[in-house]
Formats: C-alpha cells, sequence, structure tokens
C-alpha cells in the first residue's frame, strides 16, 4: 500500500535521517537484544562507516538492505540464532526500504545513565570499553545507552 504522499508527489517517500536512525536503533535493539554491547555498537558502526567509505567515490548514495545490514551484523560478531530473526524484523520496520548509510553512521560515541553522560570522538573509542566499567563497577544491572541504543551492564568491567 503506498502512502498518501507518494500518491500525491509521485515519487518514493524516503525516511528523514533521524527517522532513519531510530528505525536502525530499532531493528538492531529487536535482533541483537541481550548481546547488545558497547564493543557490538561500536563495531557495527566501524563496519557501516567502512562501507560508505569504500563507496564515497560511487554515484550512487549507498544503501543498506537487509542482506547487507545481515552481513555487517555477522562481521560485527552477532550470533546465527539471532539474525535468524532479521528478516521479519527488517521488513516489519522498513516495508521493503533501505537505509541510506550514511545516515546510520556515529562519529562519536555517546554513553549516558546514571545521572553521567561521557562523548568521545571516535578515534578514542578504545579507551572507553574499560572506562564504562569503572565508571558504573559494582552496581549490578545497570542501564546505560550507546549512542541511544539501551545496553545492561552486569558490574563487572570488561
Amino acid at each position: 500500500m503506498t502512502s498518501v504522499v507518494e500518491e500525491l508527489l509521485c515519487g518514493e517517500f524516503s525516511m528523514s535521517c533521524q527517522n532513519e536512525k531510530e528505525s536502525f536503533k530499532d531493528i538492531l535493539t529487536s535482533v541483537v537484544g541481550d548481546e547488545l554491547d558497547y564493543d557490538l555498537i561500536t563495531a557495527v558502526n566501524d563496519k557501516i562507516s567502512t562501507f560508505v567509505d569504500q563507496n564515497a567515490h560511487e554515484t550512487e548514495i549507498p544503501t543498506i538492505d537487509e542482506h547487507r545490514l545481515s552481513s555487517i551484523l555477522w562481521e560485527a560478531g552477532v550470533s546465527q540464532d539471532k539474525l535468524e530473526k532479521l528478516h521479519g524484523v527488517y521488513e516489519n520496520a522498513m516495508h521493503g526500504k533501505v537505509f541510506r548509510a550514511v545516515n546510520l553512521v556515529e562519529d562519536k560515541v555517546t554513553i549516558s545513565g546514571m545521572g553521567f553522560k561521557m562523548t568521545v570522538d571516535n578515534y578514542h573509542k578504545g579507551d572507553v570499553s574499560t572506562a564504562i566499567g569503572k565508571v558504573i563497577f559494582g552496581v549490578a544491572d545497570t542501564a546505560v545507552d550507546v549512542n541511544g541504543i539501551g545496553i545492561k551492564m552486569d558490574g563487572v568491567a570488561r
């Protein structure tokens, strides 16, 4: 079923950058679930960033469809069991549309929760992994957001 916007404008309606990011976060959370952690989120961002860089000189905007997303998630370390959910979740969220890859890339890592917010550039994201554990060390089942994606910390430095 086409949308009113598509019918009136005689063209395909594409999501805003923010809507694409939100849809991507929803898909990632639904598919990956309890495997989501800081390292996985930053690895996925790195894979998407590399894909954008590799296609920077192409005439068409690089896009990420369900199959490309599956490859990215697999390369980032998502288990096959989790990836089996991707088809249904992706179709339900995207209705056959694709993501513009550049809209999904985060140029900084933002970690927030428990009254704190920390933002670092991607160059220093490797230094943050141990900092997360130290900031909330000893607090069990702490909810933390990494680039707006909720993860749980188990109170153990990672």
